[in-house]
């Protein structure tokens, strides 16, 4: 648990490290996926977890949730 909570917090602070949006929602997401592949891994199920968490950080971040 601790390890997802360290991984979740590891992501907010990356997501507000960027703050200039790319022209377009595709390179703001690449850009974001390609920043959040740093994060180390821990086990399969916090991978789970992180994959889903920076699905979301990323969608937030591009504005790409309900368009």
């Amino acid at each position: 648990m601790n390890k997802i909570i360290l991984a979740l917090t590891i992501i907010l602070l990356l997501g507000a490290s960027c703050a200039v949006k790319p022209r377009t929602d595709a390179e703001c997401l690449k850009a974001c996926y390609t920043e959040y592949g740093e994060v180390p891994k821990y086990n399969a199920r916090t991978e789970a977890a992180l994959n889903i968490a920076v699905d979301q950080a990323c969608q937030a971040r591009c504005n790409v949730i309900n368009k």
